[in-house]
């Protein structure tokens, strides 16, 4: 029940809920938990718009605690450092985080069994890791608009070959190098929707144009 403190108007928005006798199983709809109480969701964006205008702080490390959960969607415009334990999280598949000034890097290691990536219009920064590009059962990648760089592991053509044609995957506005008309010399820029821009992201990435190869 102390994972809101650290956001605000969210805190204030939860906080009958939250002082509920029931727990955290009275929170719906931002919050499911299973039938032993143990939260296995918290999906905010989808409320966020008319429930809480502004949203803002920071993302709790006790985030990391959630061993049960399978789908994080933060609300926009939090901001500071994103605690590295929700990777290792064993059981979630989903995770959001968009729209803010949050940083941080994406580990070499990730026990999270991750189906569905979205880290949009954000800080982070470093390399993209081989290890999540193989994931098994990755079906969405957006990482449009942060500041990842090369190098870019060649495990990137296996992930679009395994994910035709269903898959999405997006690293535009990032701050790769092309080199022989490759990102760091490893794919098409048009396989991924990739357009290079400043690190700058008060500047939104230009859309895609008809017929890009990154929704696949």
């Amino acid at each position: 029940k102390d994972i809101f403190v650290a956001m605000p108007p969210v805190q204030a928005y939860l906080q009958k809920s939250i002082n509920d006798t029931d727990g955290c199983c009275s929170w719906n709809p931002i919050v499911a938990c299973d039938t032993n109480g143990r939260i296995t969701k918290i999906d905010f964006p989808n409320y966020q718009d008319n429930v809480i205008p502004g949203s803002y702080g920071t993302i709790p490390s006790s985030l990391a605690n959630l061993t049960q959960i399978e789908v994080l969607a933060l609300p926009r415009n939090l901001h500071g450092n994103f605690p590295v334990g929700i990777w290792q999280l064993p059981n979630l598949k989903f995770l959001e985080v968009r729209d803010g000034g949050v940083f941080g890097t994406i580990p070499d290691t990730i026990l999270a069994p991750m189906e569905n990536l979205t880290i949009l219009r954000q800080s982070f920064d470093g390399t993209i890791p081989a290890s999540l590009l193989e994931k098994s059962n990755l079906s969405r990648l957006s990482l449009s608009s942060n500041k990842f760089e090369c190098p870019l592991s060649p495990s990137i053509y296996r992930l679009l070959a395994w994910k035709l044609p269903n898959g999405i995957i997006d690293l535009s506005g990032n701050a790769f190098n092309i080199t022989d008309g490759l990102i760091c010399g490893v794919v098409r820029p048009e396989d991924v929707g990739a357009r290079i821009l400043p690190v700058d992201n008060s500047v939104a990435p230009e859309p895609p144009p008809d017929g890009a190869q990154h929704v696949f």
